[in-house]
């Protein structure tokens, strides 16, 4: 084959290239095999290269240049345009194998491509496109041998370099053997068919069909599998009914896959890896030779009034008076006659999980499995059908025997076929304590703190409001649990007056009620006043004692000329001319003007720090951070924490700041919620949205909201209301004889004989 490929790539005139390779006698075996081989990769290499035309855009054109496979070239690139169209428009990519090959394969691959179409709206028509030589790519190279015919590849063999090797079709796989190709399970892949499909696989392809609307659930095939008629069960392909094996070899079915042992002789059979000589009729094999075969032990060989005897090789049924019958049969009259194992033994269960069929003499058990079980070993064993994942993610798989339940996780209640979420804040009686709100999430459910409290360990306290100073000077701060009030004073504390209503500060400086002496000076504070030592031309406040300290003039900058020397005094200072000018200055026409020493080079260590100039010296500092950043001890910028620090502007209890590198975010808080325009969090309106939390009324708060309930009714919880039994709560009603109590209300019932008064609460 490769010396045929190399004078022939195009496969032209392959019957006189390959016969001249050749001895004569072989000549046609050569030429078919020869042809086959060639134009087969020929054609599928054709069609690969028609599909890349067609996903770069190209035009779809037949190649009058090759002699064989023209047409695949032309039909693969509209069948690609046709599977790219078909994902655009959502159409799905299960064709049902009405396409055939090749065309069904180049759909299929064009539309489950992620981008269809990378090079923009393609010209399906228009001149023909050239395309190079094909070439074959095997699929996976096995050891190296001479020939193809001693490989006994299960499909295809090409020459590789001289090295023969198995090739498989579209929709199979080169087993680990090297020989063998394995169906590919196509929707073990996410992708294969759209989101509302399900995805079969066939021998060789799969298929899409759509989802079935009811609440039955489809059940997924392993490789070598499909679903049978039930839908409920995994039933084994038989692959050899589509002859994947080559000439001369034999195809042996096992359950999800096959095997191809070589067909051997007449006379012989295929034992452990090679044809081996058959025992003679009569015998069978036991290890490694052949034994005499007791055909009396076949159940109903023999008619039953007649004895089996076994001889070599065969055996006879020599008729004799009936004295007694042979095993599984029993003597009727002077008959024997056949006993039905399956219906007598019936409550035994003879075959377990399998199905019992009655032959002469004896049963056997017919490996046909119940629905929900299947064949291994010759014994039917449960199939655990939530390996295939059958229920939904709201729901955990059972196993048991024969079939499977679908229950739902914790958190989920059954609403109908489905499982929802278990709204444990709806239910009478609240999860979460009295102070606290329950918010519902999926599967679960938290308790976060009221309006006004907040949390601290696993419990929640008040917030008291009084200490961050709310209320006016004229009024008094009452805490109270979630919330504060703010109650006016009858008379203003000591500093204050009444000033319309109002309490005002007095200014103890401005009244001369002040009690400061001659060398000290009045500060007003609100609602008092304090006296501070008051300090003279020269001297400084010290902030801690309160009192005064001379300013040192010579050690701020500029307080005298660089040509004089500075003295401090109390009070003051002196500036003293100099012959020789001091360290850090230089003299320059005549004056001391300070000496520039960054023009040095290198006199600070860069790029880290760079040099400062001050009179008569300089100095070396760290080069600014970043905006967000402030130099660490270590000399490095380190991000500062604008949350802890203080430094942000999110609002309080609406927001809570979050730092991040270089800068930080306030994001809302529960109950707060901000738009594309607003600079902060605005309070959500709980009552007005879409989810009523309250049974009867809803109160917006700061944040969150709280419940109310109508007249006759009370909270249960903190959302839910009952009805509140008026007639067992004494002194509440007035009813002179009986109290009727209703839903929300009541009303008054008299005995018998008495009438109601137009009061409805009197009787007479």
């Amino acid at each position: 084959m490769e010396v045929i490929k190399q004078k022939n790539p195009n496969c032209q005139a392959i019957g006189r290239t390959a016969e001249s390779a050749v001895r004569a006698a072989s000549g046609f075996i050569c030429r078919t095999s020869a042809e086959l081989c060639c134009v087969k990769q020929m054609q599928e290499n054709l069609c690969s290269m028609g599909k890349s035309v067609a996903i770069n855009g190209g035009t779809c054109s037949a190649q009058t240049s090759l002699y064989y496979g023209r047409e695949d070239h032309q039909e693969c690139c509209y069948c690609c345009y046709l599977g790219m169209e078909a994902k655009r428009r959502k159409m799905g990519c299960g064709t049902k194998a009405v396409l055939g090959f090749p065309c069904q394969k180049s759909f299929t691959n064009c539309c489950l491509l992620d981008d269809p179409h990378p090079s923009g709206t393609p010209n399906i028509f228009g001149q023909a496109v050239q395309v190079p030589t094909p070439s074959i790519i095997p699929t996976r190279p096995t050891r190296t041998t001479r020939t193809c015919s001693n490989l006994r590849c299960s499909q295809s063999c090409v020459l590789l370099s001289g090295v023969p090797t198995c090739v498989c079709r579209s929709g199979f796989q080169i087993n680990r053997n090297g020989r063998t190709c394995d169906d590919v399970n196509e929707c073990a892949s996410s992708g294969a068919c759209d989101q509302n499909k399900i995805c079969k696989n066939t021998y060789g392809s799969h298929e899409c069909t759509e989802e079935s609307t009811t609440a039955t659930r489809t059940l997924t095939c392993g490789g070598g599998l499909e679903v049978d008629s039930s839908g409920k069960q995994c039933r084994d392909i038989n692959e050899c009914l589509q002859s994947p094996c080559q000439a001369g070899e034999e195809c042996i079915n096992s359950r999800g896959s096959y095997r191809c042992n070589p067909r051997c002789p007449s006379t012989y059979v295929f034992r452990n890896g090679r044809c081996q000589r058959a025992c003679r009729l009569g015998s069978q094999w036991n290890g490694n030779r052949c034994v005499d075969e007791n055909e009396c032990r076949r159940p109903g060989i023999c008619q039953s009034n007649q004895r089996c005897v076994n001889t070599i090789g065969s055996y006879r049924c020599v008729s004799a008076p009936v004295r007694r019958c042979n095993r599984g049969f029993e003597r009727v009259g002077q008959n024997c006659v056949d006993i039905d194992e399956c219906e007598r033994y019936k409550s035994r269960r003879p075959c377990r999980s399998r199905t019992c069929v009655n032959i002469p003499g004896s049963y056997r058990c017919v490996a046909q499995c119940r629905q929900g079980f299947e064949m291994v070993n010759s014994v039917c064993k449960d199939v655990n059908e939530c390996n295939q994942s059958p229920c939904s993610s709201n729901e955990q798989c059972q196993n048991i025997q024969g079939s499977y339940r679908c229950r739902c996780r914790r958190g989920y209640k059954r609403v109908g076929s489905t499982c929802q979420d278990d709204n444990e804040c709806l239910r009478q009686r609240s999860p979460c304590p009295r102070d606290e709100v329950c918010e519902n999430i999926p599967a679960s459910y938290r308790c976060k703190c009221r309006n006004g409290f907040e949390r601290s360990g696993s419990r929640c306290y008040d917030i008291n409001e009084c200490n961050k100073n709310l209320c006016g000077a004229d009024e008094t701060c009452i805490n109270r649990p979630g919330t504060y009030r703010c109650e006016k004073k009858a008379s203003c504390d000591p500093g204050y007056r009444l000033y319309r209503g109002t309490c005002v500060d007095v200014n103890e400086c401005l009244e001369n009620k002040r009690k400061c002496s001659a060398d000290k000076e009045c500060i007003n504070m609100r609602g008092s006043y304090r006296c501070r030592v008051k300090c003279s031309s020269g001297y400084e406040r010290v902030q801690l004692r309160d009192d005064c300290k001379d300013i040192n003039e010579c050690e701020r900058n500029n307080a005298c000329r660089s040509d004089e020397e500075c003295q401090n005094l109390p009070g003051k200072y002196l500036c003293a001319k100099v012959r020789r000018c001091r360290s850090g200055y230089e003299r320059f026409n005549g004056n001391c003007q300070d000496k520039d020493e960054c023009t040095i080079p290198n006199i600070c260590r860069p790029p880290r720090t760079i040099c400062e100039n001050t009179p008569g010296s300089y100095r070396c500092v760290y080069k600014p951070c970043p905006y967000g950043f402030e130099r660490a001890r270590n000399g490095q910028c380190q991000d500062v924490n604008e949350c802890t620090t203080g430094r942000h502007i999110c609002k309080p209890l609406a927001e809570q700041c979050i730092n991040v590198n270089g800068t930080y975010s306030c994001r809302c808080n529960n109950g707060y919620f901000r738009t594309g325009g607003d600079k902060h969090c605005r309070d959500k309106d709980e009552c007005r949205g879409p989810d009523q939390y309250c049974a009867h009324k809803c109160v917006n708060t700061e944040g969150s909201f709280r419940c109310e309930c109508r007249k006759g009714y009370a909270l249960a919880d903190t959302t839910n209301c009952y009805d509140v039994n008026e007639c067992s709560r004494q002194g509440s009603v007035r009813c002179e004889q009986n109290c009727i109590n209703t839903q929300g209300s009541y009303y008054c019932q008299c005995n018998r004989g008495y009438t109601l008064h137009s009061n409805g609460l009197s009787c007479s």
